[in-house]
């Protein structure tokens, strides 16, 4: 049986590249062949990136706006080398890459059912607007369609995009989603939909460590893994350096750029993605603003601490809320002298006990589209 599944993995992270590998290691289990959808967001292609890259530069002169466009394209280079070449390696893509909707419709990729994965697919604020790509309106008519895990990253709709996403949800043979605030508000517009985890903690701590490099950094650090610029309750580097302070550690930071160096006393840029799972895993401590490097510090048994951003933070507080994890939000620089240590025997209870019931959402999903042996 072959699953058609279209998410997110144009923004170029590592948590989306993750989140996809496990969606297909997770079908497989069940016997489900699994092809994703190369779909490139029409703001997201190199051209668009560059494009905002120079309006939203201060320089004007056509020679400085040359240097900007070609530095930008060889980081959008550099990030495709390392996270583009892991899907190629570990993932099933599409033959064809879209770049719209309409490419899409017109020729949709061939399947037995079709998926929303997870990731923001339903968030209309990073997707410029009600993407009708990511509701399987492409999707043959009569082919079942589910949703896995897929997420808003926000507690309410507009009311330009809500009658539509309401009519686009109602075609779903069974929806699940990542945060209990995005259950709540499908079923407040009489959808029914049912919060699980996200796919990457639907593999155990034993399936990512297989993954994983080797250790990379033999001394006891910090990992610093930063995505956003504003955020919640404290700065972000002046908490970095008051942990350092306290522990004696030294910090190492993950980033994306070689601009984006420095506050640390050793950078890893652009990493492999087995490597960004060895960096968390390893780690005495890892301080992020990031769903993907918190659920992977709770499932890799990685004490941690998270500076939410200033916007769309329900996905890392429902994680947090499930594994009774709470505590670790970053409230006040005062807590950076407070113990870091997490027991991690009743975490793992309480994320079992998730993943199990999480795992039935999944089965019972399968069995709607049709996979064949599922006991629900």
């Amino acid at each position: 049986m072959k699953a058609s599944v279209i998410t997110i993995f144009d923004n170029n992270n590592y948590g989306s590249m993750l989140q996809t590998y496990a969606t297909q290691t997770l079908f497989s289990k069940y016997g489900v062949e699994t092809e994703f959808v190369d779909y490139i967001r029409p703001h997201m292609t190199d051209e668009a990136k560059i494009e905002q890259r120079l309006q939203s530069s201060k320089y004007k002169n056509p020679f400085f706006l040359w240097l900007i466009r070609l530095q930008k394209q060889r980081t959008l280079n550099a990030e495709k080398k390392v996270l583009r070449a892991f899907l190629s390696e570990n993932v099933r893509l599409s033959p064809l890459t879209y770049h719209s909707f309409e490419e899409l419709y017109q020729n949709p990729p061939d399947a037995d059912f079709y998926c929303t994965g997870s990731d923001q697919t339903w968030n209309s604020f990073w997707n410029q607007g009600v993407d009708r790509s990511f509701f399987l309106d492409f999707a043959p008519e009569g082919k079942p369609r589910i949703a896995l895990s897929s997420s808003m990253g926000k507690t309410e709709m507009s009311d330009g995009e809500k009658d539509e996403m309401v009519q686009l949800w109602n075609r779903y043979q069974y929806i699940t989603v990542r945060e209990k605030s995005a259950e709540e508000l499908l079923r407040s517009n009489g959808i029914e939909a049912h919060t699980i985890l996200d796919p990457t903690l639907l593999l155990t701590k034993n399936e990512w460590e297989k993954l994983a490099s080797p250790r990379m950094v033999l001394e006891p650090y910090i990992l610093v893994y930063k995505l956003h610029k504003g955020h919640k309750n404290v700065d972000f580097d002046d908490y970095v350096d008051c942990v350092k302070k306290v522990t004696g550690m030294k910090v190492v930071k993950l980033c994306f750029q070689k601009q984006d160096r420095g506050h640390a006393d050793k950078d890893f840029v652009l990493p492999k993605v087995v490597d960004f799972l060895s960096l968390i895993r390893y780690a005495t401590i890892v301080i992020s603003d990031s769903f993907h490097a918190t659920s992977f510090s709770i499932n890799l048994h990685t004490n941690f601490e998270v500076i939410l951003p200033d916007a769309f933070t329900t996905r890392i507080e429902n994680i947090l809320e499930i594994t009774d994890l709470k505590k670790s939000i970053v409230q006040s620089m005062n807590q950076a002298a407070e113990s870091k240590d997490i027991n991690y025997d009743e975490v793992e209870k309480r994320l079992n006990e998730a993943r199990k019931l999480s795992i039935q959402e999944v089965e019972k999903a399968l069995h709607k589209a049709g996979v064949k042996g599922i006991a629900v």
